[in-house]
């Protein structure tokens, strides 16, 4: 039965090709439409999401570096301030040092007019 039909069936479907073509060709081009407005639908809808997370993402580095800027800023002055105190310290330091010093030294004795210079012995 199969054998007998075989031949009917391929005769129909090559006389159906004129007619068959254009339908498949319109059904082809459907579904390419829809396939097509599908995946744009998608991709347009994940830009959407990736551009709104990268407007965070950029809000957020734009507030860390004005941050870092303002910290940078601030140890600057901190460290300037911390300079000017050391130094202003170590004039200090030495002012007392050259004040010991003076208070160790012992007194020169100073000769009398016409009189030659003493030594003190010690």
């Amino acid at each position: 039965m199969k054998d007998m039909l075989k031949p009917i069936v391929k005769g129909l479907w090559r006389l159906s090709g004129p007619i068959r073509s254009p339908i498949a060709g319109r059904l082809d081009r459907r579904h390419s439409r829809l396939l097509d407005a599908a995946i744009t639908a998608r991709v347009e809808a994940f830009q959407g999401r990736t551009a709104e997370a990268l407007a965070r993402l950029e809000q957020s580095v734009n507030i860390s570096r004005c941050t870092a800027d303002a910290l940078a800023g601030d140890a600057n002055l901190l460290l300037d301030s911390v300079v000017r105190e050391l130094g202003r310290l170590q004039m200090q330091v030495e002012v007392l040092q050259q004040a010991v010093d003076d208070a160790q030294a012992p007194p020169r004795l100073l000769p009398m007019a016409g009189e030659a210079p003493l030594s003190k012995v010690g």
